[in-house]
């Protein structure tokens, strides 16, 4: 029974935390969102303002999926480089991992603050300010969820099965790594499976594996959402995986020495999990921008044009569009 009731603490503070997301998400695309898409759809001449450009809209989103999605329907429309587009979807990697970096910044103090303002905020009538509104509080729910997140596997962490669980994932890094992957696809967010670890508290090595794990499954969710549209908005998504799970495989080996550099660094500790997050999307930024063509030539041969097939005869009519001549 109470494993059970664990559980259900467990699942409600990830709840809480993804619907946080969902409100800044919304808040942000209510208040800022024709800004947001200019800045994407206008910033990306050069790979500076590309990344940029994705580093910011994803900071506003809080997902770099919605930003991936967003880029890609850009690339589709020919308003994005393909080139530029792998750029992009790099900021967007590192605005992600500067998220978890602030949420998970000991600011649980402030939500209370961040919902009277933003409850005051979304009763005004224009939409800037209520969308605005609708962003704190948001913030203040994924403030609010580390706190319930940290309560919820605090039984876990003397928990001799949840232990057991550990350390067999300590033992089967791929294991763990694919673990991790599955719960980021499932939440839809990789931002949520690194608060998870983070309130774990496991082992370093393991913790960064755990990491590069969600890293690798938020590219999946994009790659899903865009298999119904065109061949460039594809490669976009494919583009992401592949860097992404590059990243992954050449990190692996090396989980163990990250650990230790990153736990040894002079600098103000937030938690092993979100250091590595944001390390991890520091170095991938920085190792894959000047090859960016390269994934871009790659995708193309994995991902070629369809050539259509000119129709023969009368096409037929569109059955659920008779009401409009003109679009049937």
């Amino acid at each position: 029974m109470q494993s059970l009731s664990v559980i259900l603490q467990l699942a409600g503070a990830v709840a809480l935390l993804l619907f946080g997301l969902g409100l800044v998400r919304d808040g942000m695309t209510r208040a800022f969102g024709m800004r947001l898409k200019m800045v994407l759809g206008l910033g990306t001449q050069t790979g500076p303002r590309a990344f940029v450009s994705g580093l910011v809209a994803t900071l506003g989103l809080q997902s770099s999926t919605a930003t991936a999605l967003m880029t890609a329907s850009f690339v589709d429309r020919g308003m994005i480089a393909p080139r530029m587009a792998q750029v992009v979807l790099l900021g967007a990697n590192l605005g992600t991992a500067l998220t978890a970096w602030v949420v998970a910044a000991g600011l649980e103090a402030l939500a209370p603050a961040l919902l009277l303002v933003g409850y005051v905020l979304h009763r005004q009538s224009r939409r800037e300010w209520s969308g605005a509104g609708l962003a704190l509080i948001g913030i203040a729910l994924l403030l609010l969820s580390l706190s319930l997140l940290s309560q919820a596997t605090e039984p876990l962490r003397d928990s001799p099965a949840m232990a057991a669980f550990l350390a067999m994932l300590g033992n089967a890094w791929p294991v763990a790594l694919a673990f991790a992957a599955g719960l980021a696809v499932v939440c839809s967010s990789s931002l949520a499976v690194v608060m998870l670890v983070l309130s774990l508290g496991t082992d370093p090595a393991l913790t960064v594996v755990l990491v590069l794990g969600a890293n690798l499954g938020g590219a999946i969710p994009p790659l899903l959402a865009t298999a119904g549209q065109g061949v460039p908005a594809r490669r976009v998504a494919l583009g992401n995986l592949i860097v992404r799970a590059t990243g992954c495989l050449l990190a692996l080996p090396l989980a163990g020495q990250a650990a230790q550099i990153l736990t040894q660094l002079p600098l103000p500790h937030i938690g092993l999990a979100v250091e590595a997050h944001l390390a991890f999307n520091l170095m991938l930024a920085a190792v894959i921008w000047p090859f960016s063509a390269l994934v871009t030539r790659l995708t193309a041969r994995i991902l070629p044009e369809v050539e259509e097939v000119p129709q023969i005869g009368v096409p037929l009519l569109d059955g659920e569009a008779l009401e409009t001549p003109a679009v049937a």
